[in-house]
């Protein structure tokens, strides 16, 4: 059974970076899908960069301060995003500032104690559900990670392992970059609705994805498979009679058992029967959702 929220994690798989300068809403606008410029101070929205084919590189969660934009990012990826972003300011009034804070995740809604937690630390709050819905990312100061390590000693039915994280993530259907979906186009995620704007100026990787939305078709979808039994992860999809559809790439382990897999076009219908196959071992699975993720709260 999955633990009640809210729970905290210290996430070490992000990082997070502070845009200044006068130009700073403008020149990201070219930089990133979302539209930065209709977020007032206090938003938070997050965003793909693409590379010039329209592929994935990264996901960010964007957030609007007084001055500023924050950042967070993939741990694995931030030195590679921090260069390719820097490259492009040339007569920019923008300057990018890595962040030493330590990022946590809190899944769920923050309740008064965790509400003065964050103010004790020092932490700026944002919305996040990388993990399950009606989360938050904070930052906090590295200086103040004593504190919240007294904190989470002194409470400890309060902080999420990381094998309990991984369970309510994949629960609650939430793909992850690097597992669920990787240099890909954004169509294929199953949250295109929410990082991308058909609406804003150009960026970097645009064409592709806007002639993809309006003449072309998705080669994958991100789909929600269910079988009677548990979805072995790297399991092969396939039709019933052999022909491969993709990938089981997240998967619980208790009932209802779901799982998540980018299905080609052709099988990426739900209702359409499949088959599971993982160490010679087969499992029928039902494909009973596009997944298409809600707008962050």
């Amino acid at each position: 059974m999955l633990p009640t929220p809210p729970l905290l994690h210290v996430d070490a798989t992000r990082r997070a970076l502070r845009i200044v300068g006068d130009d700073r809403v403008r020149w990201l606008q070219g930089q990133i899908t979302a539209d930065v410029a209709l977020q007032p101070v206090g938003a938070t929205v997050p965003a793909f960069q693409l590379d010039a084919t329209g592929k994935i590189l990264t996901e960010l969660l964007v957030h609007v301060v007084e001055g500023a934009l924050l950042a967070v990012t993939d741990a694995a990826r931030f030195d590679a995003l921090v260069a390719s972003l820097d490259r492009r300011i040339v007569m920019d009034d923008v300057t990018l500032e890595p962040l030493d804070d330590v990022v946590v995740g809190v899944l769920g809604a923050p309740t008064e104690p965790l509400t003065a937690l964050a103010a004790t630390l020092g932490a700026r709050r944002m919305p996040c559900d990388h993990d399950g819905p009606r989360g938050e990312c904070w930052l906090v100061p590295r200086g103040a990670v004593d504190t919240l390590r007294a904190w989470a000693d002194a409470h400890p039915a309060a902080v999420v392992d990381p094998t309990t994280l991984e369970a309510v993530r994949a629960a609650s259907k939430r793909p992850r970059l690097g597992v669920d979906f990787d240099a890909c186009l954004p169509q294929e995620t199953g949250q295109l609705e929410r990082t991308v704007s058909f609406t804003k100026g150009c960026y970097v990787g645009q064409e592709p994805v806007i002639m993809l939305e309006h003449r072309g078709k998705r080669p994958r979808s991100m789909m929600v498979l269910e079988a009677d039994r548990p979805l072995p992860v790297g399991g092969a999809v396939t039709s019933p009679d052999g022909v491969a559809a993709g990938v089981v790439t997240t998967a619980t382990a208790e009932a209802p058992f779901i799982g998540l897999a980018r299905i080609k076009r052709a099988f990426a219908v739900v209702g359409t029967a499949l088959h599971v196959t993982h160490d010679g071992a087969s499992l029928e699975a039902r494909v009973t959702e596009d997944l298409k993720l809600p707008a962050l709260a």
